[in-house]
């Protein structure tokens, strides 16, 4: 039987195709499973097979893993690498508001040592 590591990501699928047969945007995003054979074990870790010619390592001892042995910590995985994510969104939109806040009320931040010209 053939060992394999598994790997969620999303796909975001056109909401179908206009006139011209160009994809539409908006459409679902949905969660894959991906499925990875492992092609060689080392004393380190795993060799699996990602289509590409050398194949991709993971070290077992590694924090976070690319691939994982079982759907349910490919799961996990995915659950945790997405929240980060959002919080990484959430802090580029709290600063982003923050500028534009300041650029409202206040201007903007001009520093003058650098010889620009301010053109209306």
């Amino acid at each position: 039987m053939t060992e394999h590591y598994y790997r969620i990501d999303e796909t975001t699928y056109s909401a179908g195709v206009d006139e011209w047969g160009d994809p539409l945007p908006g459409g679902p995003t949905r969660p894959n499973l991906h499925a990875y054979k492992a092609r060689k074990h080392t004393p380190c870790g795993v060799v699996i097979d990602d289509y590409s010619e050398r194949g991709k390592f993971i070290n077992r001892n590694w924090r976070k893993q690319f691939a994982l042995p079982t759907v349910e910590e490919a799961i996990v995985s995915y659950r945790a690498r997405k929240e980060r994510q959002i919080g990484i969104y959430q802090a580029n939109i709290r600063a982003i508001n923050e500028a534009l806040h300041y650029l409202n009320t206040k201007g903007f931040y001009y520093d003058a040592r650098k010889g620009l010209e301010l053109r209306p």
